[in-house]
């Protein structure tokens, strides 16, 4: 049997967990899991990184209290933030949160150097506001004392992987993301960094996922009552890379990653940077084993959650089966919600906001809650179909839907999309992240020979 510990960040909660492998059999347990979520100082937003350090090793602690080897151990977060380093190896400063909207303010600016098509041209990545680029553009605008005395700069997971290390290697799946790496080459792009006046020297060597970065801090294995021989495996740093890496894919197969946002994409062996795919909306962001994971983000359960939110002030809390039934009583009728309506960004009252699309669009005296909820299944469904038929529309070839994460627990919302994509459609891993997190540490240790031989891997 062979251990390992997935590390598994997401922007309102962590985990620590205990994974087995043995006999091409893949087994977990979580062990600790934290909340998670940005802190607001002098008008900006900010990562508690003391806070997530101390809670990693709590989990830590609880598995060495464990009479088990540790074989390696991986790190993977939400994409785009970062943290800085002085030349004393001391982190200078909480990192910004992707949260922090005063990044709006330079956009105007950064593209009159770079015109956003060129950007994508050169990047492979959509312009948004809460990429990378545009925060460390700020910060040396700004004259942000820990960007000039910055000596490295590490994106979020490679922070920790430093913290708990000591070893300074940005991981390319994470970097890929911040719209300040060539994607099809796989090193930083000196153009954009030049123009823009950013520090290149400041950014470590890009390290590819499934590597020996180096070890757990002995001192760290030592506190947390563990072997003092752990290996730090470069897994994919970003949590998005680790599910696309464990999904049952075929070579004709799309991904629709189902949470409060939705991600919808295929795996690609180059990216698409055509004028076309940029004004569709689509990125390109660095997956594993030489993979270009070719995607959009669109709106997804954030609708849905709100109203839920809303309405339970005044009714018993409802789980999303319960929803679901809901909704199902409701399946006859055709009423759809536009999901990704402006109205719908963040309103202060979501439920009266769609209460009220809905009386408007269709003419309805009264809206039931199983109304509503129907509608806005619907209407995230219909945004699905239509991003799949542009990836199709770009020349892409699908015949299967793979839904990984928590949303595909809902049969119903399966048996949607395949009805109206006409698509077969499959579903799992639930848990797509943090086992694609252990299988690259299994590949990485050479338990594993690519990536045909993980996604073989059974989850028991």
């Amino acid at each position: 049997m062979h251990y390992n510990i997935a590390v598994d960040l997401g922007a309102s909660s962590g985990r620590v967990m205990l994974m087995s492998y043995e006999d091409n059999c893949l087994s977990m347990e979580e062990v600790h899991r934290f909340s998670n979520s940005p802190y607001q100082s002098e008008g900006h937003y900010y990562w508690k990184l003391d806070y997530l350090i101390d809670e990693i090793k709590k989990g830590l602690v609880s598995i060495g209290k464990r009479d088990i080897k540790i074989s390696s151990i991986g790190f993977d977060t939400w994409g785009v933030d970062y943290g800085v380093l002085n030349k004393k190896g001391e982190i200078l400063t909480d990192p910004f949160s992707y949260r922090d909207e005063s990044t709006l303010e330079v956009m105007t600016e950064v593209h009159q150097v770079i015109s956003k098509l060129e950007m994508f041209e050169k990047t492979g990545i959509q312009p948004a506001y809460f990429n990378t680029l545009y925060r460390l553009f700020k910060s040396y605008k700004d004259r942000d004392m820990s960007i000039i005395n910055a000596n490295h700069i590490l994106f979020l997971p490679s922070l920790l992987g430093y913290v708990f290390s000591g070893e300074i290697k940005n991981e390319f799946t994470i970097a890929s993301t911040s719209q300040l790496v060539d994607v099809e080459k796989k090193i930083y792009n000196n153009e954009v960094l030049e123009k823009l006046g950013l520090d290149k020297k400041a950014f470590p060597d890009l390290i590819e996922p499934g590597r020996i970065l180096g070890g757990l801090d002995r001192d760290i294995a030592r506190a947390c009552g563990l072997n003092n021989d752990i290996k730090l495996v470069a897994v994919p740093g970003h949590d998005t890379a680790c599910a696309v890496a464990a999904r049952p894919g075929t070579e004709k197969s799309a991904f629709i990653i189902l949470g409060t946002w939705t991600i919808v994409g295929s795996e690609l062996k180059r990216p698409i940077k055509s004028e076309k795919a940029f004004k569709l909306g689509f990125t390109n962001e660095a997956g594993v084993f030489d993979t270009t994971r070719f995607l959009k983000n669109i709106t997804g359960l954030w609708v849905l959650n709100r109203v839920k939110e809303a309405y339970e002030v005044n009714h018993p809390a409802l789980s999303f089966d319960q929803i679901t039934d809901l909704a199902l009583k409701h399946r006859e009728e055709t009423f759809l919600v536009d999901i990704q309506d402006k109205r719908f960004n963040n309103p202060l009252d979501m439920y009266g906001e769609v209460d009220q699309y809905l009386k408007e669009v269709y003419d309805l005296e009264r809206v039931a809650f199983g109304t509503m909820v129907q509608a806005i299944f619907k209407g995230m469904v219909a945004v699905i179909v239509d991003t799949v038929e542009e990836l199709e529309d770009l020349g892409i070839e699908i015949d299967t839907l793979n839904i990984l994460g928590g949303g595909s627990r809902n049969q119903y919302l399966s048996n949607l999309i395949s009805e109206k994509s006409g698509k077969k459609v499959t579903m799992g891993p639930v848990e797509a992240s943090v086992m694609g997190n252990s299988l690259m540490q299994v590949y990485a240790l050479g338990l594993l020979d690519d990536l045909s031989a993980i996604r073989k891997v059974k989850e028991v």
